[in-house]
């Protein structure tokens, strides 16, 4: 029913109780003014009538105000959240009031009524414990930013969903070639750009590929440059740390960005050793032993299962000791019947000092004396194999000219 017919309704109802209840006034005070001589009964009977009447219009009439009264509307409710990676609040809707709080990326605000018009620029916020504050409309999305374009929690950012790194800082030194590709994998290079084709990028990751890198702030070391494709190359010159900031952008300006340091330090310096003593000593005294053996290793047969062919292992070993400069050479030889060369015989010297062209060297911090191994691998047909084996220890340094010399003969059966 609408407002007009309501106030009608409502007023016959208040005029008709109103007689009602004059009539039973009245009647209460002097009933012959109603009634002509009216018995005890009907009295009785005329002023509970009167009197339910009264009671049935009044009630009727509060019944049709309050289904005519309006309802109070209730004010809309807007909601926003913060969009960027931050929103701070201020104490007043200016950027030079005190900054009192600060809002983290999707955080809820709700805005009742024309609230969040009352200022043109400031979306005004209630905090719990009834203090105002204000934050930049600029910073607020009708919609929650979707997680896969949330903004990283560290000093790395992101616009179109674009995200490279983590990396950790760079450590060189001076005088040292180096070379490090920001764009993973480094196959993905393509020209001066990084990811020619979708994804074929392990980082940078989003957005629309190629990507171009470049240094968007700060500075890299001396001698050093960043490519677009990713590369970062160079012999640093100066020491220092350098500060820079990394950024990845796709083709339709999405970004990613990271915060680096290139930290350069002094190239050491190699310690210059004391020349060396001119003078035998007992632990640069020259020296060698030899002991040898022979082992079988396995037997190649022919397609009618016939053994043709022994295949053998020798070894050859012992302790030698010299000056530095001294160093450890041989020759072996195989007596045997038809001798075979297959692909996989070999030969091979070891020691803990230096290999040095064939031969194993005792250099500067090598120890004096050292344990040496030969291995040859071979094989042979019918009879036995016999090896000759000649080792001898020269020195080429400041002891030239002298010679220690061992040969050994070992019989495979």
């Amino acid at each position: 029913m609408d407002n007009d017919t309501a106030s009608i309704i409502v007023s016959v109802f208040v005029s008709l109780s109103t007689v009602s209840f004059l009539l039973l006034a009245v009647g209460l005070f002097k009933p012959s003014f109603v009634i002509h001589r009216p018995s005890l009964q009907t009295r009785k009977g005329v002023f509970l009538v009167w009197g339910l009447s009264a009671i049935f219009l009044t009630g009727g009439g509060l019944l049709v105000a309050g289904i005519a009264e309006p309802t109070a509307e209730t004010s809309p409710t807007s909601t926003y959240y913060v969009g960027a990676k931050s929103a701070n609040v201020r104490e007043c809707p200016s950027t030079s009031c005190k900054i009192i709080d600060s809002l983290s990326q999707n955080t809820p605000l709700a805005f009742p009524g024309d609230l969040f018009d009352r200022y043109p620029d400031w979306a005004e916020i209630t905090f719990p414990n009834g203090q105002l504050g204000y934050v930049s409309k600029t910073t607020l999305s009708e919609k929650p930013v979707p997680e896969s374009r949330l903004a990283p929690t560290d000093d790395s950012s992101s616009v179109g969903g674009i995200t490279i790194g983590p990396w950790n800082d760079i450590q060189i030194t001076t005088g040292q070639s180096y070379e490090f590709h920001f764009c993973e994998p480094s196959s993905a290079i393509s020209g001066t750009t990084c990811g020619g084709l979708a994804d074929t990028t392990t980082d940078p990751k989003g957005g629309t590929p190629p990507y171009s890198f470049v240094k968007k702030s700060g500075f890299l070391p001396p001698g050093m440059a960043l490519e677009l494709n990713g590369t970062l190359r160079g012999s640093p010159t100066e020491t220092g740390t350098y500060n820079f900031r990394l950024c990845a952008k796709d083709l339709y300006g999405g970004e990613g960005c990271q915060n680096l340091a290139v930290v350069v330090k002094e190239k050491e310096t190699t310690e210059v050793l004391p020349p060396q003593e001119t003078t035998l000593s007992a632990d640069t005294a020259l020296g060698i032993t030899i002991s040898g053996t022979c082992r079988l290793t396995k037997d190649e047969v022919n397609q009618d299962g016939d053994v043709v062919a022994h295949w053998y292992t020798v070894e050859f070993g012992g302790m030698a000791s010299g000056p530095v400069g001294s160093y450890i050479s041989y020759q072996s030889q195989k007596t045997m019947f038809e001798q075979y060369g297959y692909a996989d015989s070999w030969q091979k010297l070891e020691s803990s000092w230096t290999p040095d062209r064939g031969t194993e060297k005792r250099g500067v911090g090598d120890p004096s004396t050292t344990a040496w191994k030969y291995t040859l691998n071979n094989g042979y047909s019918g009879g036995s194999a016999t090896n000759y084996f000649r080792i001898w220890i020269k020195n080429s340094g400041p002891f030239g000219g002298l010679f220690v010399e061992k040969e050994l003969r070992v019989d495979c059966p």
